[in-house]
């Protein structure tokens, strides 16, 4: 290749470059990438991901009724794991509508908190732990309990669900305050 040749090949890269890069800057104003395990967040927050979720409906109506939707209004940045409506199907009947009496406050809000991490936990970071620790990444939830998460034939499960496995079926939803995480089933302190 002649030096004219190569001139011009190497400008066309370096503009095709450019080009690519101002596209995927200007491309959606909402989206979001991970860098090295930093998050860029979208504009929309935790709990208006929520509201936007067909799938969420009960858990959100939880998080209101108990107040534990305030502590997504703080600047703290959280991991959620949220069961989908289905989820909260496969709870015996009645312990749904048991928990939100008012003399169960305390238990639906323990509930709710053992399904938030303080900080953010992407699934590449569990992956690296769970690699680390030879299969296991644990970690503390806001209500103090252990959530212990593994890979379960190639995806996120969480322990739990008498040995089955809770499993996340879509990691990695992530928000101006966090990450959210779906999951198949309600998460019950041990």
């Amino acid at each position: 290749m002649n030096s004219v040749v190569r001139l011009k090949f190497t400008v066309w890269l370096l503009l095709l470059g450019f080009s690519m890069g101002v596209d995927a800057q200007t491309a959606d104003e909402n989206r979001v990438e991970v860098l090295q395990d930093t998050v860029v967040h979208s504009k929309t927050d935790i709990i208006s991901f929520l509201a936007a979720s067909k799938e969420h409906s009960i858990f959100l109506n939880l998080l209101k009724v108990s107040g534990v939707d305030e502590d997504f209004s703080s600047e703290t940045i959280l991991t959620l794991f949220a069961p989908t409506n289905a989820g909260f199907e496969k709870l015996p009947k009645g312990t749904l509508e048991n928990l939100t009496l008012p003399e169960n406050k305390y238990k639906l809000i323990n509930i709710l908190n053992y399904h938030i991490l303080v900080g953010s936990e992407s699934s590449t970071a569990m992956s690296k732990i769970i690699t680390k620790n030879r299969g296991k990444a644990k970690f503390q939830a806001k209500s103090g309990g252990a959530i212990t998460v593994f890979m379960k034939q190639g995806i996120f499960a969480i322990e739990g669900n008498r040995g089955k496995g809770i499993l996340i079926e879509n990691p990695d939803k992530l928000q101006s305050n966090g990450i959210v995480h779906v999951v198949d089933s309600v998460l019950i302190p041990q």
